[in-house]
């Protein structure tokens, strides 16, 4: 992996992490070899190294995705999420329908300098298009399915249709340095509907989640669980004070997959009807 810096004059080398050669990168410290090795350097210098499998259990693929915590200013534990393949080998080259289970996600946190593991728990990120875990007041939120599936049509070049079948999850909140887990919130069957991708039905914000339950939609805070039932056909509005957003990307084309990291704001911001004016009398 090479960084480099953009003016006006055009491109330049800042710097060059050669232990992420030959590999897939997650970030500019955390990389996958092409012999599965998990691996973790700073500023060029290779830190430790572990098998994938040994990280994540027998089984986990590194082509089945990952998501992890790496904030460097912290200092503190790696916190990661991968996955074990699925059950069967499947040839996207012909239509067919392909069902996988959805609890298939390992969470670990690593010590940063030897890449030990502190804590383990067979949970996941929530149905999300983010690659980075969020924490929240050292409170990781995972979900843990205690049953369903995912059924996908293909068409042989793209999926078609997605569907959820008998899907039971909890959401929980896992303490970060210890691996405790601080709080349960049991969402049932959040009723994700055929050609949906899970992601319009939780949504992570700053300091809560808004999640899809088996009785509605639920404002849950991400420090405590207290959770709360929003009554039929409320409205959920918030607002944020202006302030510059830097988008990061690993990318040469210009695309920023990790916009998606800007959801939903907190519940602090101003309410809209104390901001507007009084509707004028008729």
């Amino acid at each position: 992996m090479h960084r480099y810096s953009s003016d006006a004059a055009g491109f330049s080398l800042v710097d060059d992490y050669g232990y992420f050669d030959g590999g897939v990168q997650f970030n500019e410290r955390l990389s996958v070899s092409g012999d599965g090795e998990l691996r973790f350097g700073v500023d060029g210098e290779l830190s430790w190294s572990r098998p994938y499998t040994e990280v994540f259990g027998a089984g986990a693929d590194t082509g089945e995705g990952w998501n992890w915590h790496d904030p460097v200013s912290e200092g503190g534990p790696l916190v990661l999420t991968g996955f074990s393949a699925a059950a069967e080998d499947i040839d996207l080259d012909k239509p067919q329908v392909i069902e996988q289970e959805l609890a298939r996600g390992t969470t670990v946190s690593l010590a940063r300098a030897s890449g030990e593991t502190e804590w383990t728990i067979e949970a996941q990120p929530c149905l999300s298009t983010e690659y980075e875990l969020r924490v929240t007041d050292d409170v990781v939120a995972l979900c843990q399915f205690q049953s369903g599936s995912l059924r996908a049509e293909w068409d042989g070049t793209t999926v078609t249709e997605i569907d959820y079948l008998e899907v039971d999850v909890d959401l929980v909140g896992v303490d970060k340095q210890s691996g405790e887990l601080r709080w349960r919130e049991s969402l049932g069957d959040p009723r994700w509907g055929a050609g949906s991708d899970g992601t319009q039905q939780y949504r992570a914000a700053s300091d809560h989640i808004v999640a899809m339950a088996d009785d509605g939609v639920r404002v849950i805070d991400v420090a405590s669980g207290a959770a709360r039932l929003l009554k039929p056909g409320q409205s959920l509005l918030c607002a944020s004070d202006a302030g510059e957003v830097v988008l990061d990307s690993v990318w040469s084309n210009g695309t920023y997959p990790l916009a998606d990291a800007y959801g939903l704001c907190d519940e602090k911001g101003p309410r809209l009807d104390d901001a507007l004016p009084a509707p004028p009398r008729s």
